[in-house]
């Protein structure tokens, strides 16, 4: 599904411009989205998978919290990949329907215009990703994610976790 936003706030904010059109450039970029996003609002992340794998492109902690705003951090991510994407290619946002399958699956209750409800959040995500150190970071992690040839675990993460506090310069949660 790709959404384009009405939002004048998030159409003023200033794009790249269009990326190389390559395939494999924008995959890295739309999980390199998800992954900025997950250490950002401390999702735990357990496996990064090389981009364009036929595999989805990570694994995180599922998803099961108590406290209010979790879920919509949670949320945030999984859109965040799209997000990316579509800024990648100056092209409206590039949900997988595997992503919103996701975001589906961790609401308890299915809002009444899911695709304005998802346009909302990926609103905020397009906001944050606009910062030009998060969009530096972003690129910068899609460059390591293109290098990769084999699915990222437990201590072997440590560079993307790195990669990112360095860029950033900012403790991460």
């Amino acid at each position: 599904m790709t959404v384009r936003t009405a939002s004048r706030t998030a159409a003023e904010l200033p794009a790249p411009g269009p990326g190389p059109d390559s395939p494999g450039r924008a995959a890295a970029i739309h999980q390199a989205g998800h992954i900025l996003l997950c250490m950002y609002y401390g999702v735990q992340i357990l496996e990064v998978r090389p981009p364009g794998s036929a595999a989805p492109d990570m694994d995180v902690v599922d998803c099961v919290h108590s406290q209010p705003g979790e879920v919509e951090k949670y949320v945030r991510m999984l859109l965040a990949g799209g997000v990316a994407e579509g800024r990648y290619r100056a092209s409206g946002y590039a949900f997988s329907g595997e992503d919103l399958a996701r975001v589906r699956a961790v609401l308890s209750r299915q809002p009444d215009d899911f695709e304005s409800w998802v346009t909302t959040h990926a609103r905020r995500v397009a906001i944050h990703l606009a910062d030009p150190r998060m969009w530096k970071t972003l690129n910068d992690l899609a460059d390591y994610l293109g290098t990769l040839t084999a699915p990222l675990r437990d201590s072997e993460l440590e560079p993307v976790v790195a990669l990112i506090r360095d860029r950033l310069h900012t403790p991460l949660k």
